[in-house]
């Protein structure tokens, strides 16, 4: 523990934030947990917890049915991402 502190300080983590409602949360989760993803930190974060820092109190996303945020292409690049390790 006290190593993987000193390693943190030195180097970093990237940090991957997920935001949403729990089930899906916990799918995302569950899936990233399967991935080698070195120097990265997830945070799972259910839409509701109150009292976070501005930059982890995003606003909600759109109700279903409206138009993405991110692009199906976009959405293939970071799936290829993903799968090959980048």
């Amino acid at each position: 523990m006290l190593g993987q502190a000193l390693e943190e300080a030195l180097a970093q983590p990237s940090t991957l934030i997920l935001r949403g409602q729990p089930q899906p949360l916990a799918e995302w989760s569950a899936a990233l947990a399967n991935e080698f993803l070195p120097g990265t930190m997830v945070l799972a974060i259910p839409d509701g917890v109150a009292g976070l820092p501005p930059a982890l109190d995003k606003p909600g996303r759109p109700a279903p049915g409206a138009e993405p945020a991110i692009s199906e292409e976009e959405m293939n690049v970071i799936d290829e991402e993903l799968s090959t390790g980048l």
